[in-house]
């Protein structure tokens, strides 16, 4: 009886097994060739002995190879100093790169194929690639060749997803390795002048005895004096060449009686950007929060406080439909009537307001869908919708992004919960 309870379900159970290995296949969109034995291959157009810089990210971190046109492959870490590869790991990476296949091209995003995202990545030949996880298919791993996506060979996991340290040799370091080396050799204090070109745009920062002014309008003093500082600290003990690595910004510093200092800064599409001369043929790796500083844009050096008033000198405060006085040195609801204020909320409102500063300023033309609307005396505040990001505000002409706690401030609830 049992038995035959089995004949009879057999072909259906086939036929949702079969639907099932079907709708995991519509996912991947099988590529035939010619001849199974010359597959496809992920790199076409690399050659081990051609090459000569790889960088290998994994984890936030990264580690920059390159070949030493003397004493062969050299492995260089953030602010450490360079030492020699470790050659049986870089000719598995070399190699494991020249032959990795194509096993199938992947139509969907990764988590409906059932693929792990990336979880290391390498630039190669200007090609960027990340590898994820095994498939789910079996065979093989995820694969994301610039914005391609494919399912390729296992191997590149055991090459890729490996801590940096193991790119370094155990070897002690060369003699006569290169030295810590400061790029600016300016004090901040006494630089005078900054000019940052980006983008086709150049913007002149200029200190006066008010302050500093870029292109002639006011600029956020903290704001510059960490674009310089932040300057001041590159250094490093590894110079790695420039060749691989675009100009993506400009920076002229000049200080009285000193010669002009000029860097450029190059983009290394990994966690850092490559700072060098400008006529130099090696750069040292900062920090990416670096050309983040360097902006051609005037907004972003526009004056970070964007209000400065005492509490003791509003006379009138609206926020949305709730309004207040000062009377005899305490605030007062005026309308609406019979509630009560919560002093705690109010406190902190007026300190936020005393020295409200922006995170970032947006183009004038940039619209704000109004939350609450925050009036003081003759001057108007419009809160949006607060984010985990924060808020945006306008203020007269001027629209900016402001911090999560500020946000909260602004927007927290004057009346008491009866």
């Amino acid at each position: 009886m049992a038995a035959a309870s089995l004949r009879r379900w057999a072909p259906l159970a086939a036929l949702v097994a079969g639907a099932a290995a079907l709708g995991a296949w519509l996912a991947i969109d099988p590529r035939a060739t010619d001849d199974a034995q010359h597959a496809e291959r992920l790199l076409p157009d690399f050659h081990a002995d051609a090459v000569d810089h790889i960088t290998v990210e994994r984890r936030g971190e990264f580690v920059y190879l390159h070949k030493h046109p003397h004493y062969g492959w050299e492995a260089v870490l953030p602010r450490r100093t360079a030492r020699r590869a470790d050659e049986a790991a870089m000719h598995r990476l070399l190699r494991a790169l020249e032959f990795a296949s194509i096993a199938r091209h992947v139509t969907t995003l990764p988590s409906a194929a059932g693929l792990s995202p990336p979880r290391a990545c390498a630039d190669v030949q200007s090609i960027h690639l990340c590898i994820g996880a095994d498939d789910a298919l079996g065979g093989g791993v995820y694969v994301e060749r610039d914005h391609q996506r494919f399912v390729s060979d296992a191997q590149l996991v055991d090459v890729l997803d490996l801590p940096l340290e193991h790119w370094v040799s155990a070897a002690p370091p060369d003699a006569g390795a290169p030295l810590p080396r400061k790029l600016f050799l300016l004090d901040p204090a006494f630089v005078n002048s900054l000019d940052i070109t980006r983008g086709g745009r150049t913007i002149s920062l200029l200190r006066t005895a008010e302050g500093w002014r870029a292109d002639g309008a006011p600029a956020d003093d903290g704001e510059v004096r960490a674009t310089l500082d932040a300057l001041a600290a590159v250094d490093g003990p590894s110079l790695v060449p420039v060749t691989p690595f675009p100009i993506v910004a400009r920076v002229v510093a000049r200080a009285e009686g000193s010669a002009a200092v000029r860097l450029v800064a190059r983009g290394s599409g990994v966690p850092h950007v490559c700072m060098a001369p400008e006529d130099g043929g090696s750069c040292v790796f900062a920090e990416t929060s670096l050309l983040e500083r360097l902006s051609s844009d005037p907004l972003a050096w526009r004056p970070r406080r964007v209000l400065s008033l005492r509490a003791a000198d509003i006379r009138h405060l609206v926020v949305g439909e709730i309004a207040l006085e000062p009377t005899a040195g305490a605030w007062h609801l005026t309308h609406p009537q019979g509630k009560l204020l919560d002093n705690d909320h109010l406190v902190r409102l007026l300190a936020t307001l005393a020295e409200l500063r922006a995170t970032r300023f947006l183009p004038d033309a940039t619209p704000v869908s109004p939350t609450t609307r925050i009036a003081i005396d003759a001057i108007t505040l419009i809160v949006g919708e607060r984010s985990e990001a924060g808020c945006r505000a306008r203020l007269g002409d001027s629209v900016f992004d402001l911090a999560p706690s500020t946000c909260a401030d602004l927007l927290a609830p004057l009346i008491r919960a009866e």
